[in-house]
This record gives C-alpha cells, sequence and structure tokens, in this order.
C-alpha cells in the first residue's frame, strides 16, 4: 500500500472506532441537563402511576405531563423529555414519543412493560440504546422472561380508570380487559450485569457514562398473583457521577422514615446495589444511553 493510503485508512479506521465508542454514551452535555433537571425533582412524592392520555380518554383521563410527583417510569421520562427540549410544547411531544408506541397516544399503545415496550420501541426510534456489555462484557448475564400481556389485561383493576364517571366505569373496565384478545405473549431477554459482580468489582460501576438509566433486573419475576406475567425490570432511575462516586437518582415507592411516603430520592449505587445481595429475585441492573 502507499504509505499516505494507509496512514489515512488507518486513521478512519482510529476515528470511526473513537466515535463508536463515544456514541454508546449519553452525550456530556445532555447528561448535565438531565443531572440538573432530575435535582429539581429530588424530595418531589413518590405516586404511582401518576399519568395518563389526558382529559377524554377512554379508560384513562390522568394528565399526559406533570411535575409535582411521579413512579419510577414516569420521574425518567419526564426527565429525559424536558432535557431534550427547548420548550414545554416540544416536551410535551417527547413525552408523546417516549411513553408511546411511534407517539401514537391511547393505552394500548402505551409502553407498559419496560422491557418488551419501553425499550424496545424507544430503542427503535433511537431515543435509548443498550450499553450493559459494553461497561463489562464479563459480568454481562440474559434475564429471559415470558411477559403474558394478555393475562395482564384480564387481570386490569378498577384503579386502572381514570377519568371516567362512576356510573360507567364497571362497564369501561369489562371493555378493557377485553383487549386482552388484541395481546398475546412475547420474549423478553434483557442483559443485566451481575449484582454479585459488581458488589466483588466495585470500579465497574465507574464505567457506567453519567446520565445513563439504570434498569433493576428481577430476571423471571413471578408477578402473576397481581399482574398475572412474569417480567424481567421492576424499577428504573439513573446514574450520575459526582466527585468520582456513582449515584443513583430514582423515584421510590420505599417509605421515608419522617414523611412515611414514597419521594424522589438519590444514594450511592453500589450501596443500593450492595443491599440487593439480600434479595432472592433481584439480579443486577440493565444500562442504557440516552441518545
Amino acid at each position: 500500500w502507499d504509505p499516505v493510503k494507509r496512514l489515512l485508512v488507518l486513521a478512519l479506521l482510529f476515528s470511526s472506532l473513537n466515535q463508536a465508542e463515544a456514541s454508546s454514551a449519553t452525550d456530556p452535555r445532555l447528561a448535565d441537563r438531565m443531572d440538573r433537571i432530575s435535582l429539581g425533582f429530588l424530595d418531589r412524592p413518590y405516586l404511582a402511576d401518576p399519568l395518563g392520555e389526558g382529559t377524554g380518554a377512554r379508560y384513562d383521563g390522568d394528565p399526559r405531563l406533570r411535575l409535582d410527583g411521579f413512579d419510577c417510569t414516569t420521574f425518567v421520562e419526564t426527565v429525559i423529555a424536558i432535557s431534550k427540549s427547548r420548550n414545554s410544547a416540544e416536551t410535551s411531544r417527547r413525552m408523546d414519543r417516549i411513553r408511546y408506541r411511534k407517539g401514537r397516544v391511547g393505552f394500548e399503545t402505551r409502553n407498559h412493560f419496560p422491557d418488551v415496550d419501553w425499550i424496545r420501541n424507544n430503542t427503535q426510534a433511537k431515543i435509548l440504546k443498550d450499553i450493559t456489555s459494553t461497561v463489562d462484557a464479563d459480568a454481562t448475564l440474559i434475564a429471559e422472561a415470558l411477559i403474558e400481556k394478555d393475562e395482564w389485561y384480564k387481570l386490569l383493576s378498577i384503579e386502572r380508570l381514570s377519568g371516567i364517571p362512576e356510573t360507567e366505569k364497571e362497564a369501561r373496565l369489562t371493555e378493557l380487559r377485553g383487549l386482552s384478545v388484541h395481546h398475546g405473549k412475547q420474549l423478553s431477554r434483557v442483559p443485566y450485569l451481575d449484582k454479585r459482580a459488581i458488589v466483588a468489582r466495585p470500579e465497574i460501576l465507574a464505567r457506567i457514562p453519567s446520565g445513563s438509566v439504570i434498569n433493576i433486573v428481577r430476571p423471571n419475576f413471578d408477578a402473576t398473583k397481581g399482574a398475572g406475567t412474569h417480567m424481567n425490570i421492576t424499577h428504573q432511575g439513573f446514574a450520575f457521577h459526582k466527585s468520582g462516586v456513582v449515584y443513583f437518582r430514582h423515584a421510590s415507592p420505599t417509605k421515608d422514615p419522617v414523611t412515611g411516603k414514597g419521594k424522589v430520592k438519590e444514594e450511592l449505587l453500589l450501596d443500593y446495589v450492595t443491599a440487593t445481595l439480600s434479595s432472592p429475585s433481584i439480579g443486577g441492573i440493565n444500562i442504557l444511553s440516552v441518545r
């Protein structure tokens, strides 16, 4: 080869490898905005299932955006939407893109399940990217579960309905449960970092890019009694770096000893993972970058 051409090829290859590596992490400027915005939500109350399809919705008339309280998923969605937007109108549009398949607002198109809906649809929309194995391939395992959406629909309770006249709730619930015929079973496969490997080698956490979404993985967790299905992911939040330490910021349902209520909080990610060693169902963490 011509020496000049060889140097150009090597330079381009090196550049592409650097770009590929960089693209696996959340952009530092976006991560910084997410950090600042989510900090502003610390101590906001935990609210179970606070969002819906808005006024006039067929089943869930809860607002499509609110800032006074969150569950774990709506906290993550809201922070991402605000951080990537220039104004409130754009925030609302981004929320719809994150919360619904192809941004089409409706109960059936909502990303109800983190693994087969939320992650899958937002990965296809190039909003998220799974980077778990790039953090530590040796510590990566795969969780598998059969998500039975049809059974989940059949077990939906009347509390799922919001903004519906009391006289119509029973009929509307029967209708909602009947949607089960449109939904089947989906296999979920989720990569995760083994909690035992993290505790044994805490330096793994330093390789998680700041601003990453952290999913708590419970491989094939049996939630059939209440939800009608097994699942792989039961909680979500963010990883942020501060002074060389990685924190887990999340909307936690765990009751605060003072207020007796859940809230948005942060804690050392290593402490959180270490505490899960006593849990027989939690396997570790899945990691996503925000694109």
